[in-house]
């Protein structure tokens, strides 16, 4: 379904700032790296239920997937503020793709069965995300070694 892999996109791409929460940073010496990397490293535990999700397997509770979407969307200010400035223009786009997910599952009651009229929107903005997205796997993969 094309609306898992616009969510997978946008997923992804803040699932390598978990993994890079795991690797050393190419610049050892890059404070802010570290930082970032660790901020994502938060987050990670709640990650997989998104996760899973956006990869087709949809056996989470309503009541996780709520705790995982919450958690990451409520990271936004962590993540943002301790990004590179040129990943936070790219990081802003996909969050704002996570916020909509978000409060499209609180319409359906974090059911995805409900979620269903909320595709077309989910589909357009996650198209328009997706090389936001891609720029923050490259900068993730590039500097911190990530290869998911």
């Amino acid at each position: 379904m094309k609306l898992v892999s616009t969510v997978a996109a946008a997923v992804a791409a803040l699932a390598l700032c978990v993994s890079a929460a795991t690797a050393a940073p190419a610049h050892r010496g890059s404070t802010q790296a570290r930082t970032f990397c660790g901020a994502a490293h938060a987050i990670s535990k709640y990650l997989k239920g998104a996760l899973a999700m956006t990869n087709g397997v949809v056996d989470e509770t309503p009541a996780n997937l709520e705790l995982a979407y919450t958690t990451v969307v409520n990271s936004e200010p962590a993540l943002t503020a301790t990004a590179p400035k040129s990943l936070r223009p790219s990081l802003a786009q996909v969050f704002s793709f996570l916020n909509l997910v978000k409060a499209d599952f609180e319409k359906a009651d974090w059911q995805v069965a409900k979620m269903k009229p909320y595709f077309p929107a989910l589909i357009a903005k996650g198209n328009a995300i997706a090389k936001p997205a891609r720029v923050v796997r490259a900068y993730l993969h590039g500097t911190c070694h990530i290869g998911i």
